[in-house]
């Protein structure tokens, strides 16, 4: 089921749920090869396409705070299509940042 980005109760749910500000570095780790050759490395920034938890329209950015998070997820990635990620060709990047209003998903 998608929810279209201008849902009402979408946006007030987006408005609600509880935020923070974040000022510093921003973690992402991703596949190499042929990937990273062929991308423009668009992928640091805030996108409004659909995509993990966001509905298109709803604007995100898929960074970490943490390094070892990003890494983790790549290997779960990694793992999950099959590859072993000792061995997986991985890039990681960091991105300076400064967002007014951040979804907080730690417990």
């Amino acid at each position: 089921m998608s929810i279209p980005a201008n849902d009402p109760k979408l946006q007030e749910t987006l408005r609600a749920v509880p935020a923070v500000a974040f000022d510093g570095p921003a973690f992402r780790a991703i596949p190499g090869g042929d990937v990273v050759g062929n991308l423009t490395f668009e992928h640091l920034w805030a996108g409004t396409s659909a995509g993990r938890c966001n509905p298109a329209g709803v604007a995100r950015l898929h960074l970490s705070a943490e390094k070892k998070t990003a890494e983790a997820e790549f290997r779960y990635y990694a793992q999950k299509g099959g590859i072993d990620p000792d061995i997986a060709e991985c890039y990681s990047f960091a991105a300076n940042v400064k967002l007014a209003r951040v979804l907080d998903l730690a417990p």
